[in-house]
C-alpha cells in the first residue's frame, strides 16, 4: 500500500467525564471526507463533585483536578480497505505514537498548573488526560469560560491531518462545606468596671449565631435564651447550644460576675459637735460579700482605716476628714470624722480705769491717786481674726483698788475657751493713795 494514499486521518474524540468515570467507546463515526474531532457522550457527574457538565462545559474552581477522556478514532475509507476503527488507515501505532495535548488561550495559561498530554498507539480506545488549576486564580476568575483544546500531533504519515476538538472549562466558587456548628458570640449588656471582669449593673445575655446552612431553631435543637443576672454573683454561668440545619452543633458558656454593692463599713460617720482641743480619731472596718475588697488601698490594712480629724477649725465649721475604701469592682463606700477642733489659747488682757470709766495711768513711781477699776478684756481669735470655740462664760467682772498700802494690790485672773483650752495668765499690781500728807509743826522753845 502506497504510505502518502495509505495516511488516514484520525479523530480525538472528546468525552468530559464526571466523578472520575471513564465513558465507554462509542460507534465508529461514518465516513467523512476530511477527519473531524467530534465530542463523545456527555457524562453528568453526581452535584457533590462541584463539577457539572452541560453541553461541553464543565465547572472547576481554584485547585481542581480534570481528566477529560479521548478516543482516536480512525477515519475510514473505502478505497483504502481500512477497518472501522483504524485498521490499516490509523496513524497511531507503537513504533510512532499519535500526542495528544490540551492546551488553552495564553491569557488563561496562569489558570492552570498542569496541563496534561498523552502518547496513544492505536486507536478506538478511552484515554484520560489531565489537567490541574491552579490553587490561587485572579480575583475576577469566577465565572470565566475558558476553551481547551486538545491537539494532535505525530504519528506515521503526515502531520498535520487531525482536526482539534475542544470543550470548556467555567470557573466557579469553591462548593460550601458545613462540618462545623454555629458560630457563637455573646451579646452582654451591662456596666463593666474598666480592667476587670466585674459588672455594677444587672446585665443581660443574648447570643448572635451565624451559620453557612442556617441555624436550626426547631425545639429541643437551638438553646440560646436571653438571659437576666440582677443579683450580685460570683459567677453565673451562661450557656448558648445552637445547632446548624446540616445537625452539626456548638456550644459556648460564660461566666458573669456582678457586684452593684458598695462595701460594708462599720462604724457610721463619727460627728461630734462638741468643741475639743485635741485630734479626733476613729477606726473603721470594711468587707465586701462579693468581689472582696480591693487590695493595696493606701491606708487600708486587713480591712482597717483609721481617720483623724485633727486640724483646727476655721470660723465654727467643723473639720471634716473623709476616707473611701473599694471593692474589686469598682463600689466604693466613703466615711468620714467631723469634729470642732480649737487648739489655741484664748487670750485676757487687763486695764486700768477711774471709776467713770476714763482710762488712767499710773504716776511714774508707780502710784494712781483715786480709786482704780481694773477691766478685762477676753478675746479667742486664732484664725481669720474671729473666735474659733469662743470663751467660755464670761469675760471676768471688773475689780475696783480702793487704798493700798505701799506694796499695793495684785489683781491676777485666766480663761479658758469652750475647747477647754487656758489662757495665759493676766497680773496687774495696782497702788493707790488717795490721801494728802500731813504736816505737823513742832514750837521750838529753846530761844
Amino acid at each position: 500500500m502506497n504510505v502518502r494514499h495509505s495516511l488516514v486521518n484520525l479523530i480525538a474524540l472528546l468525552a468530559l467525564a464526571g466523578c472520575s468515570q471513564a465513558p465507554t467507546p462509542g460507534a465508529t463515526p461514518a465516513a467523512t471526507k476530511s477527519p473531524t474531532l467530534k465530542a463523545q457522550d456527555i457524562v453528568t457527574p453526581v452535584l457533590e463533585t462541584g463539577e457539572l457538565v452541560i453541553g461541553g462545559t464543565v465547572d472547576k474552581y481554584a485547585g481542581q483536578t480534570g481528566s477529560p477522556n479521548f478516543i482516536l478514532t480512525a477515519q475510514t475509507r473505502d478505497l483504502e480497505g481500512g477497518g472501522p476503527n483504524g485498521g490499516d488507515g490509523c496513524n497511531a501505532r507503537n513504533d510512532n505514537p499519535v500526542r495528544i495535548s490540551l492546551s488553552v488561550p495564553t491569557e488563561f495559561q496562569p489558570y492552570f498548573s498542569a496541563l496534561g498530554s498523552v502518547d496513544v498507539t492505536a486507536c478506538g480506545l478511552s484515554t484520560d488526560i489531565p489537567y490541574t488549576l491552579a490553587t490561587s486564580l485572579p480575583a475576577n476568575a469566577v465565572g470565566k469560560e475558558i476553551t481547551v483544546t486538545a491537539k494532535a500531533s505525530g504519528g506515521i504519515g503526515n502531520n498535520g491531518k487531525y482536526t482539534e476538538g475542544t470543550f470548556k472549562i467555567r470557573i466557579v466558587n469553591p462548593p460550601v462545606t458545613d462540618e462545623l456548628g454555629p458560630d457563637i458570640e455573646p451579646v452582654v449588656s451591662g456596666t463593666l468596671w474598666a480592667g476587670t471582669e466585674w459588672y455594677t449593673s444587672d446585665v443581660t445575655v443574648t447570643w448572635t449565631l451565624s451559620d453557612p446552612s442556617g441555624i436550626d431553631n426547631t425545639p429541643g435543637k437551638t438553646n440560646c435564651p436571653t438571659t437576666l443576672i440582677s443579683a450580685d454573683t460570683t459567677g453565673q454561668n451562661v450557656k448558648c447550644v445552637a445547632y446548624d440545619s446540616k445537625g452539626n452543633s456548638s456550644e459556648k458558656t460564660i461566666t458573669i460576675k456582678r457586684d452593684a454593692t458598695a462595701p460594708t463599713v462599720t462604724p457610721e460617720n463619727v460627728t461630734t459637735g462638741v468643741w475639743r482641743n485635741t485630734p479626733l480619731s476613729q477606726e473603721f472596718t470594711a468587707s465586701d460579700a462579693t468581689s472582696r475588697l480591693l487590695a493595696d488601698q493606701p491606708g487600708v490594712v486587713d480591712g482597717k482605716f483609721t481617720l483623724t480629724a485633727s486640724a483646727d477649725s476655721v470660723v465654727g465649721a467643723p473639720t471634716v476628714v473623709t476616707g473611701s475604701v473599694k471593692d474589686n469592682a469598682g463600689n466604693s463606700t466613703t466615711r468620714s470624722v467631723s469634729a470642732l477642733i480649737d487648739t489655741h489659747k484664748p487670750t485676757i488682757t487687763a486695764a486700768t480705769f477711774d471709776v467713770n470709766g476714763n482710762a488712767i495711768t499710773a504716776t511714774a513711781d508707780g502710784w494712781f491717786r483715786q480709786p482704780v477699776v481694773v477691766k478685762f478684756t477676753c478675746v479667742d481669735p486664732q484664725l481669720n481674726g474671729a473666735d474659733q470655740s469662743g470663751v467660755a462664760g464670761a469675760c471676768p467682772a471688773d475689780v475696783t483698788v480702793n487704798e493700798t498700802g505701799s506694796a499695793g494690790e495684785t489683781v491676777a485672773r485666766t480663761i479658758s475657751d469652750v475647747a477647754g483650752n487656758a489662757s495665759d495668765p493676766v497680773s496687774l499690781t495696782v497702788k493707790v493713795d488717795t490721801t494728802a500728807p500731813t504736816i505737823t509743826a513742832t514750837a521750838d522753845h529753846s530761844g
